[in-house]
Order: C-alpha cells, then structure tokens, then sequence
C-alpha cells in the first residue's frame, strides 16, 4: 500500500513560490528582448544565413526561449525557418525543439508541485486550478486546451501531472500542421491566401476533433462504463504514482 504524500513544508511552499516568480520576471525579460527580433524577420532571417552552421544552433535556441515564454508567438519562426533552412528541415528543427523545450517544461512544473501552492494559498491560483483538475480527470482534454492557449497546454500538463508519454505525442500531434503551414509558407511551396485558407481548414478540423471527442466520451460514458472507467482510472493512477514520487 502506497504511504499518503505528506503536506510540504512551509519552507518548501515559499520555495517554491519564489520559482515561479522568477520565471514570470524572467519570461517578461525574454519577451521583451527577443520580441523585436522575432518581429523583424528579414533582419533575423539575414541573421540566421550569416551565422552559417550557428544559425541552426541560434533558430533552436530561440524556438526553445520562445516555449518557456507563452506570450511571445511562435508561428514567425517557423515562417522564417522555412524561408531560412528549407521546408522539411524546419519541420525537424521545430518539431525537436518544441519536444525538447515540452519536455523541460511538463518535468520543471511537475517538480514545483503547484497543488502545494493551492493548498496554501486557495484563493492565489483557483481559476487556473479548476482547469488542472479537470485535465486530472480526463487526460484528453489536453486538446481543448492546447487549441485555447497554445504552448501553455505544457505548463497546465506538467501542473496536472499527465502521463508523460501521453502528453509528449498528443501535444507533438497537435503542433504538426501549424509548423508545416508557417514553413511552408517561407519556402515559398504555399501563398498567403492558401495559408488562409489552410488556416481556416485546421481550426475547423479542431473544432470538430473536440466536438466528436466530446460526443465520443458521453456515448461511451453511457454505453461503455466499464472501459472508460477502466481508462479514467489509469490516467488517474499515474498522477497519483507522479504525485507520490514528487
């Protein structure tokens, strides 16, 4: 039998709040250095083909920062990727860093232990903590909330304690198309108006992936008890086993 997870001490709590305001002051520091960068893309891009080798080493470089900061927009390097290193070459630069920086990010937040924060202070993060609970309990929610928020879905799985394979290739899957429109679009394979269009088609497919995962759990729910049970439980003994570890 597995021994209940002691509560954190204060010292710990304290710690721990201590890390998270220093990414937020540092996440500010990093927007507001390497926005005006992103933002002039033929100066970076003129920046990455100067660097020679360094350049792919300066693109994954700011494709990780770019991850640890939510508000700073993701989408113009892969356009500048594309128009840099080629279409298939930023795919796989873009893809590896994106995992790479995911997997940082999902294994900092488990470690911080936020549920420690909550429970010392309820009122600090309770709207937030309403949605890690619900991605607690239904794991596939992930989706909804990478289509809403982005790169944040990596910050709400490692606070929820997702398993982590689970996380990795269903926010990976989730990444694909809009890395392969914004490289393509610098590569000059696709036009604006088709990227418009493109854009249109996979928010609609989103949309209706979320809304047939819906119908598909509730149908389930009602006519397949036992296996979503079954399901249900796995997910949540994985973050019980994380949650005891950590």
């Amino acid at each position: 039998m597995t021994d209940p997870v002691q509560p954190p001490e204060p010292q710990q709590v304290r710690w721990r709040i201590v890390a998270m305001a220093a990414y937020v002051t540092a996440s500010i520091v990093l927007y507001f250095v390497l926005a005006p960068a992103i933002a002039d893309q033929e100066q970076l891009k003129s920046s990455l083909e100067a660097a020679g080798g360094w350049g792919v080493l300066l693109y994954v470089g700011l494709y990780c920062a770019q991850m640890f900061v939510p508000w700073l927009p993701g989408a113009p390097l892969d356009i500048i990727g594309g128009a840099t290193f080629g279409f298939w070459e930023t795919n796989f630069l873009s893809t590896v860093s994106a995992s790479g920086s995911g997997l940082v990010i999902y294994l900092i937040v488990r470690r911080l232990s936020l549920e420690a924060i909550v429970q010392r202070f309820p009122n600090l993060l309770d709207a937030p903590w309403r949605l890690v609970k619900l991605i607690q309990r239904q794991p596939w929610s992930l989706i909804a909330v990478n289509m809403l928020t982005g790169d944040v879905a990596y910050f709400v799985a490692g606070s929820a304690r997702t398993p982590l394979l689970f996380t990795l290739v269903l926010l990976g899957i989730m990444r694909v198309p809009s890395v392969m429109v914004g490289s393509a679009l610098g590569a000059g394979i696709i036009s604006n108006v088709v990227q418009h269009k493109l854009d249109i088609m996979v928010a609609a497919a989103s949309v209706v992936t979320i809304v047939g995962l819906s119908i598909g759990f509730a149908i389930a729910r009602k006519f397949l008890p036992g296996w979503l049970h079954r399901l249900e439980q796995k997910a949540g003994d994985s973050a019980g086993q994380s949650s005891v570890r950590h």
